[in-house]
């Protein structure tokens, strides 16, 4: 487990990487479930267009550690077993629930039979190396299994877990991809999990779906390298760590699933598109709407938004278009640079009591003195990225009301 001194075993992080890590975990492709204009399921299972370049926001990362958030595009970072996690490490040390990978394990043979394969993450692409040293990736590893090993269990908590690449050994939709929405979109693997946990008699449970499937069609991404405080959705990268042995494993329409997407992630750049850990932060802070950036959000499933970076980056479907759309914020690393219509009033007039009771929340938040106290984007040329661009990082904009 790490150090203590490197974060609290209490906090919740994520972990991923540029480099290649060998591991005993997972990952592939998958079919695009959110792209430059995405649909979204609502909670009878209709998909809702949110128009071409808009981006749905996302709640905070507690609401899903909570088990409150099951919807689309939900707030946490990571999958859930019988408790979520989302952080596995190549070595085969614990995460903060005592979580590690025990084995990696080849698809079953005719006869029932699996070979131990040494795990391989380049950069988000997952790859099974067999004692010969022939490398299994892509369909060959459709069947693959992951052996989790929980440390020290409580009574009555599984001692460990199986996840199958897969929903059966059949299942040949369980590679896909996905494309980045930033950029040359490529194609970004994804994998479709299923797991069962196992009880210290050696009895498993029904196998279940890993992601929840109306949020993201049943698909994770894994990628390396950042690491991310869940309670204060926060990024950061201590020189002093060796993050490249550590991977996140993040359902499509979590937060941090769409920071690779967009390129805000050491595995997610290329030669145009690299970040630093300040401005992955802020990229952070708009996705969830922690204006006060204390990892409290202003927002919730399936609200859209549009944004875009002080680089000039947008999602496919154009920048904000300011003469008819709202400023939400303009964003830097400590959340909101300055506020002008929260997303979540942005079809109320400023004299609204929803409106009025928002910015009277943001402002007790952020401790404030009052809402007139909160910076306002009034007063200068908001519509161009060299004035606010001085100030923050990524610029977020309403939708038409």
């Amino acid at each position: 487990m790490r150090s203590a001194s490197v974060i609290a075993s209490a906090v919740q992080c994520i972990f991923v990487a540029a480099a290649t890590v060998s591991v005993g975990g997972c990952l592939e492709d998958a079919e695009p479930v959110a792209t430059g204009e995405q649909s979204i399921r609502s909670a009878g299972g209709a998909e809702k267009d949110v128009g071409d370049g808009d981006l749905i926001a996302t709640v905070g990362f507690s609401d899903l550690f909570l088990g409150k958030c099951k919807g689309p595009n939900c707030g946490g970072n990571g999958v859930i077993l019988d408790f979520p996690f989302h952080e596995l490490n190549a070595d085969g040390l614990p995460n903060d629930h005592g979580l590690r990978i025990a084995q990696f394990l080849s698809p079953a043979n005719d006869k029932g039979i699996r070979e131990r394969l040494t795990l391989v993450v380049e950069r988000d692409v997952l790859k099974g190396i067999d004692p010969k040293g022939n490398e299994l990736a892509g369909p060959a590893l459709i069947g693959a299994r992951i052996v989790l090993a929980v440390d020290g269990p409580a009574e009555g908590v599984p001692v460990g877990y199986e996840l199958d690449l897969g929903l059966d050994s059949a299942d040949s939709a369980a590679i896909g991809s996905t494309s980045y929405w930033i950029g040359d979109r490529g194609s970004v693997p994804t994998y479709r999990f299923s797991y069962r946990s196992v009880a210290a008699d050696g009895t498993a449970s029904d196998s279940r779906s890993m992601c929840d499937d109306a949020a993201s069609g049943g698909y994770a991404l894994i990628f390396q390298g950042d690491g991310y405080v869940a309670s204060s959705i926060v990024v950061f990268n201590d020189p002093w760590v060796d993050w490249s042995h550590w991977f996140n494993v993040a359902c499509l329409g979590t937060p941090i699933s769409k920071m690779h997407l967009t390129r805000h992630t050491s595995a997610g750049s290329d030669a145009t598109h690299t970040t630093n850990v300040g401005q992955r932060q802020a990229f952070l802070k708009m996705l969830t709407a922690d204006y006060c950036g204390i990892g409290h959000s202003f927002t919730h499933t399936g609200v859209p938004l549009r944004y875009i970076t002080n680089q000039g980056w947008v999602i496919r479907g154009g920048a904000p278009d300011l003469t008819r759309q709202t400023i939400d914020a303009v964003w830097n690393q400590d959340g909101l640079v300055c506020i002008n219509r929260p997303r979540l009033t942005y079809e109320v007039s400023d004299h609204d009591a929803e409106y009025l009771a928002q910015m009277h929340d943001i402002a007790n938040t952020c401790h404030f003195p009052s809402s007139y106290d909160i910076p306002r984007c009034e007063g200068t040329d908001w519509a161009d990225p060299a004035v606010w661009g001085r100030l923050g990082y990524v610029l977020s904009s309403n939708p038409l009301r």
